[in-house]
């Protein structure tokens, strides 16, 4: 019965470890284009 559970709680933390590490690729996008509209505000 142990091994079940466990084996349940690690499929929600690799799940969870799947959406942390979307999550951090979408902020990258985000904040890379940030960064390049605010440089080329700044040259204009």
């Amino acid at each position: 019965m142990k091994f079940i559970k466990q084996e349940t709680k690690n499929k929600a933390n690799e799940r969870i470890l799947k959406l942390l590490a979307e999550l951090n690729s979408t902020l990258d996008l985000y904040y890379e284009i940030s960064k390049e509209s605010e440089i080329t505000s700044s040259e204009q």
